[in-house]
């Protein structure tokens, strides 16, 4: 009783605070900072979708190069994610971010003065690689920073943030490829890119929870100086500094081999079978429709309503959860979405007959398969990722699952 009584009347930590406290102005600063990344990510992913026609024409591209170029950005984020995410916990969030951000900015520079199609392969395959550093640590900093209270509301705003940004991308696309080429495209991501570091520099904190388990020399002081400039307790920061060094050992073994590999695998299965449909469709959709007869203006529209409507998704997923559940809801925008590839084959099919999700649709175009055989198809990964969301939700967490890792 006395210990419950102890635990009521302390003082709450920097941690608890930042989760049960309301948001400060230096909170809503780091929020603000990572929904703007998102959108330069959202900007950066695409803009090889947006300006896939005119790269295609400027170099007469079948649908098997183009992929593979489709493609380079999206493999380069997923070795840049599994290489540079360790980088975070050596050095810190902040220079992760920072040094993603610099890569990404080089990366798109270096897309403007391709000459071939393989260098354009090269420059998105790095571009991709600084993304993927970008999305670990973001993740990171918007679940550390954001309260309780808040979050759902700021992962629904870091959810259509990344369309938001792909919106941009495709407004800006038409007139300037008409009067500047494809290459300006990628220059203005640079810009934009570039332009946010300086604001990462000055305002951005480091991770509080990476400075609390760091074993590097400064890590007490530049802690006891992050929690003064966010005006955060320095009570109990030793405490749970000890506690988070303890139980950071074995963190990902154990989400391979421990009590949590089957969660790992579903959820690894399903964040690749819904990729799969999800970058098919929002990769190919300008070219085919490019390729089924449409001007350029008209394909550039098709991609900036796929994104409003990923916006839109967003918004409505986040209302409809506290109503329907988290399973219902997801369950229902995967089996939405492959319909709607399904509805999208059908009604450009016949017009042509000529990553993975790129790079796999780009082969079944060249290899003959008509519009409506590839999204149907390529719906079926998005099919399965439903049923292992289905299983997923249905599984119980075990007590071990529950206990720190």
């Amino acid at each position: 009783m006395n210990d419950l009584t102890d635990r009521a009347t302390a003082p709450m930590t920097a941690s608890e605070r930042l989760a049960l406290g309301p948001m400060s102005t230096r909170q809503i600063i780091v929020i603000m900072l990572c929904l703007f990344i998102n959108a330069v990510d959202g900007f950066d992913v695409q803009v090889t979708a947006f300006t896939a026609p005119a790269i295609a024409a400027h170099w007469n591209l079948g649908p098997d190069v183009l992929g593979m170029v489709l493609s380079a950005g999206l493999f380069g984020m997923g070795i840049g994610a599994l290489l540079l995410s360790p980088i975070g916990d050596i050095y810190g969030r902040k220079p992760l971010i920072v040094g993603s951000l610099l890569i990404v900015a080089l990366g798109m520079l270096l897309s403007t003065f391709c000459g071939t199609v393989a260098a354009l392969a090269l420059a998105r395959l790095f571009t991709g690689f600084g993304i993927g550093g970008l999305i670990s640590s973001v993740g990171t900093m918007v679940a550390e920073f954001s309260s309780d209270r808040r979050r759902g509301l700021v992962l629904g705003l870091m959810a259509i943030s990344f369309p938001a940004g792909a919106m941009l991308c495709a407004a800006i696309s038409a007139p300037l490829i008409s009067r500047f080429g494809w290459q300006s495209v990628f220059l203005a991501g640079a810009i934009f890119t570039a332009l946010i570091i300086p604001f990462i520099m000055a305002f951005m904190p480091e991770s509080i929870l990476y400075l609390m388990s760091s074993r590097r020399a400064d890590a007490k002081e530049k802690l006891a100086s992050t929690l003064r400039v966010m005006s955060l307790p320095q009570a109990g920061a030793a405490g749970e500094a000890e506690r988070l060094v303890r139980h950071s050992a074995g963190r990902f073994s154990a989400l391979i081999l421990g009590d949590f590999r089957w969660r790992s695998l579903n959820l690894g299965g399903l964040f690749l079978c819904s990729m799969l449909t999800f970058y098919f469709i929002l990769n190919w959709a300008p070219k085919l429709v490019v390729e089924a007869g449409a001007p350029m203006g008209s394909a550039l529209t098709i991609g900036l309503l796929i994104n409003l409507g990923g916006l839109g998704g967003g918004i409505a997923a986040g209302l409809a959860i506290p109503y329907f559940g988290l399973k219902m809801t997801g369950r229902a925008a995967l089996l939405a979405m492959a319909v709607t590839v399904v509805a999208f084959g059908a009604l450009v099919a016949g017009r042509i007959g000529s990553a993975l999700g790129p790079l796999l649709g780009g082969l079944l175009l060249s290899r003959g398969f008509e519009i409506f055989a590839t999204s149907t198809i390529l719906v079926v990964p998005a099919i399965i990722a439903a049923i292992i969301f289905t299983d997923f939700a249905h599984r119980p967490v075990t007590e071990a699952e529950m206990s720190p890792v």
